[in-house]
């Protein structure tokens, strides 16, 4: 489809500016960040390129970090949103289980907590970020 065609040109227009910027001989991107606007018909869509090896080794390389942060509203008992995008959390976990499934690859769900204030004391938010890893010996260490 269009949409892919155009998500694959911007990805490799991304990768040829982050090398003539850094103005180094590394010629992928070392981190992909699915940010929370980003739509589930996007993720589709990432999920159909960095499912060819070819075209992942061609964006992302021997080495790389995927970042899905998800904002968990508590108000309703931690539901609001969560569904909405956990499909974010599965295309990170595809990563591990489909395309990557040998070692140096791990993956990490990072909790982190909001302060809460008298003003919203019953409304408690999370970000959670899941995390990929593919190549890093150090993973663990430099989380």
């Amino acid at each position: 489809s269009s949409c892919y065609g155009q998500t694959l040109s911007s990805l490799r227009a991304m990768v040829k500016k982050a090398t003539s910027d850094d103005n180094t001989s590394k010629n992928t991107l070392s981190t992909l960040i699915i940010d929370t606007k980003t739509p589930n018909t996007m993720g589709r869509i990432l999920h159909k390129i960095f499912n060819q090896t070819l075209v992942r080794r061609e964006i992302l390389g021997e080495a790389y970090v995927i970042l899905a942060p998800v904002i968990i509203d508590d108000e309703n008992g931690g539901k609001e949103g969560a569904s909405s995008s956990s499909w974010r959390k599965v295309l990170v976990q595809r990563f591990r289980t489909e395309f990557e499934q040998f070692s140096p690859a791990h993956q990490a769900n990072l909790f982190f907590n909001a302060t809460t204030t008298e003003a919203n004391a019953n409304n408690h938010k999370y970000l959670e970020v899941a995390t990929f890893s593919f190549g890093d010996k150090a993973f663990f260490e430099h989380l």
